[in-house]
């Protein structure tokens, strides 16, 4: 065979194996918590089957609209193994205080009719391997079910002594809202992104305190979920992890307070104005 005949033969095979290559996904477009955050756009069936896979109950993942769950995935990654989840469940009295209420958020008890259901707060686990190293991605959560302010508000979270969160770069946080009480599609708030990096950073955990900065809170109803990742760095340290959140109680006061985080409690110091405080922990698995 002439070198012209070789030459053309090599290129004819070239060319396809380049649009193979090309066409077909190669083995590192499978998302592993190690690249920390997914590229990957998925149908709500693909993330079903893979929170499924990664042992999340199914009355847990039906409680998770699409947003949550695609939150969950982009930063956990396919990898992820369910490692444990809470929430609790409050009413807004009228002087803007908050109140829990009974795990069943709405409808009547044997006790009678027990009060409707205003704000969800809201803790996940999920155990991920990044380098080869076992680690937690925590995620705490806010829903409102009614309109409400949450511009001044903040949302906290602190693990137990003997874990180290990984960094500010190992953490996010996105808050929606809805238009009116029934909205039932969610857009992103402005900033989205909580401001961005958390407000406040310790060794134990965050929090972010920008969920909102759009003052026409009349029409809107927010919700919003966090990340952040922790190694045990002591191995008879205690798998938990609180969260919490601060509500200012009256829309125009705009109190003033700072946040301390230590291990496995969030408190506040109120300088002026009014805010309540409310939490929900979880023990994981590990």
């Amino acid at each position: 065979m002439n070198n012209k005949i070789k030459k053309r033969v090599v290129s004819l095979l070239v060319v396809p194996a380049l649009l193979i290559s090309i066409l077909l996904p190669s083995s590192s477009s499978v998302v592993s918590a190690d690249e920390n955050t997914s590229k990957e756009v998925y149908s709500e069936k693909q993330i079903d089957g893979i929170l499924t896979n990664a042992g999340v109950p199914e009355d847990v993942l039906a409680k998770m609209d699409y947003d949550e769950k695609s939150f969950v995935i982009s930063k956990s990654g396919e990898n992820l193994k369910y490692s444990g989840s809470g929430e609790s469940f409050f009413h807004k009295n009228i002087d803007g205080t908050l109140t829990e209420i009974p795990s069943n958020p709405d409808g009547v008890s044997t006790r009678g009719t027990i009060p409707t259901t205003d704000l969800i707060l809201g803790l996940q686990a999920f155990v991920v391997t990044v380098n080869g190293v076992k680690m937690v991605d925590i995620y705490p959560s806010f829903e409102w079910k009614i309109v409400e302010s949450v511009n001044n508000d903040t949302m906290a979270a602190a693990i137990a002594d003997g874990w180290e969160v990984q960094g500010s770069d190992k953490t996010s946080c996105r808050v929606q809202e809805a238009f009116f009480i029934t909205g039932t599609s969610w857009f992103d708030a402005s900033p989205s992104d909580c401001g961005g990096a958390p407000s406040n950073a310790a060794s134990y955990g965050y929090s972010w305190s920008s969920l909102r900065s759009n003052d026409d809170n009349s029409s809107w109803r927010a919700k919003g979920t966090s990340w952040f990742r922790a190694k045990k760095i002591n191995s008879n340290a205690s798998n938990k992890v609180i969260m919490n959140y601060a509500h200012d109680t009256k829309v125009s006061s705009y109190a003033t307070y700072g946040v301390n985080i230590s291990a496995f409690s969030v408190s506040y110091s109120v300088v002026k104005g009014s805010i309540d405080t409310q939490g929900k922990s979880i023990v994981f698995t590990y």
